[in-house]
């Protein structure tokens, strides 16, 4: 197509310029359009170039982009599995905390109660030699 108009200008200036101009003017016209006519297809390599050079780096980056989408999932993948794992050690720290807690009460309550209990046997104790009119142990 853009060879046709080309073509179809190079004609169209080519019998403008032999209506218009003096003869030996004119020749040096019409050398010049065949000329650019002529070199036309050179240029016309050189845009296909062009374009094919940009066609296949816009193949190239469309390809990155599809790699880069594929690394983006498996990161948002890994780090959905991350949180996951970090959750879960959350909760189980949470819980050994409680459970440390719970033991240490538990052996404070323990502690506590060994020592009221030996307060409450030396009391009674004391209670029981009371009585004896300050005599020790029944003596």
């Amino acid at each position: 197509m853009l060879k046709r108009l080309s073509f179809l200008c190079g004609i169209g200036l080519l019998v403008y310029s032999l209506g218009f101009f003096p003869a030996s003017p004119a020749h040096a016209n019409i050398f010049e359009t065949m000329k650019e006519i002529y070199h036309l297809p050179d240029k016309m390599s050189e845009l296909q170039e062009k374009y094919d050079e940009a066609a296949r780096m816009i193949s190239e980056q469309q390809q990155k982009l599809a790699e880069m989408q594929q690394y983006s999932e498996t990161l948002a993948a890994q780090n959905s599995e991350l949180t996951k794992q970090l959750e879960q050690m959350n909760r189980e720290r949470a819980e050994l905390r409680r459970n440390l807690i719970s033991a240490a009460v538990a052996a404070a309550g323990i502690a506590i109660a060994y020592i009221l209990s030996i307060r409450i046997w030396r009391y009674m104790a004391w209670r029981k030699h009371k009585g004896h009119n300050g005599e020790m142990f029944g003596s």
